[in-house]
């Protein structure tokens, strides 16, 4: 990674940083009756985060984008949530003394089928990343990412202090009198090896 541009990631890490840390800063899975006030307010913040997440992810594939030299650069990733997945999509332009780009972010249910991502992407516990956009993710540390799928993964471990070390799913929940409004549950398998994938650890699922 050029270290101008990193300079740049890691500049705009720190801008982005506020709502992701303000999220991870509420317990959003809680024991006894449903708390809709509170729950809206986790789902909220919740949305804030991704988004966030989501704006450093495109402003990593503008850097790959600016430091490719074939000219256009078509992009797809994917950033795995609960019940959704937010696709980044891009199309870099570069012409002597010229460069622009087009991006696209937009959130589909995660059991939409799409068509293949190239054969680069790489299959990891956050979702769908190119290689470029892996090493921004898992080199600057304290990216709006990184801190936004640790907390994700902390509320998984609060889960299973209450309902034991197997599977989570919504009945254990339930049988458990927890509540997990943003069902952050579902990607508890994932989670589980979240501490090794930010250490820069190459997993493919």
């Amino acid at each position: 990674m050029n270290q101008h541009l990193r300079v740049f990631l890691e500049f705009e890490a720190e801008r982005l940083l506020k709502p992701v840390k303000d999220f991870a800063g509420i317990t959003t899975v809680y024991e006894g009756k449903y708390d809709r006030e509170f729950s809206e307010k986790c789902l909220e913040s919740f949305h804030l985060a991704s988004e966030a997440a989501a704006e450093w992810v495109r402003k990593s594939v503008l850097m790959e984008a600016a430091e490719n030299e074939d000219g256009d650069l078509p992009e797809r990733i994917e950033l795995m949530l609960p019940d959704t997945v937010i696709e980044v999509s891009a199309g870099a332009y570069k012409n002597p003394g010229f460069f622009s780009g087009d991006f696209c972010c937009s959130v589909r249910p995660a059991d939409d089928v799409q068509e293949p991502l190239p054969n680069d992407t790489m299959m990891t516990p956050i979702g769908k990343l190119r290689p470029y956009v892996y090493e921004a993710v898992t080199e600057i540390k304290g990216n709006p990412v990184e801190v936004f799928y640790r907390h994700l993964s902390s509320m998984t471990g609060i889960l299973h202090e209450r309902c034991g070390s197997g599977v989570l799913t919504g009945g254990l929940l339930l049988k458990h009198g927890m509540n997990d409004p943003l069902k952050i549950y579902k990607m508890d398998l994932l989670l589980r090896d979240i501490d090794q994938f930010f250490k820069g650890k190459q997993y493919r699922l």
